[in-house]
């Protein structure tokens, strides 16, 4: 599946529900979506397994994948990915 981030329209490659990564502890993002409270809006945050941590604002442009694939390609720093549902209410992250 391919799809695009909102704001810069670069096509991200996405592998979802893949039944193992091969995955090196410090290229690994976990992202969860946070739901809106009294003051703030819905977020996404970003954490990778180093205990970087990043919360953006959710675009409601584009899907839910596309947000959480933002976040992590700004983490991970590139654009390839590699995506598995944490069965929850998030992603794992890792460069492919």
């Amino acid at each position: 599946m391919i799809i695009f981030l909102a704001e810069s329209q670069l096509p991200i490659a996405v592998e979802p529900n893949m039944p193992k990564l091969d995955i090196k502890k410090s290229e690994t993002v976990h992202t969860k979506y946070l739901g809106p409270t009294n003051s703030r809006g819905s977020r996404i945050k970003g954490t990778m397994i180093g205990g970087k941590t990043i919360t953006v604002p959710y675009t409601y442009e584009g899907n839910a994948l596309n947000n959480h694939a933002a976040l992590a390609a700004k983490l991970l720093g590139t654009t390839k990915l590699a995506c598995t549902d944490d069965g929850k209410s998030g992603y794992l992250w890792s460069k492919r």
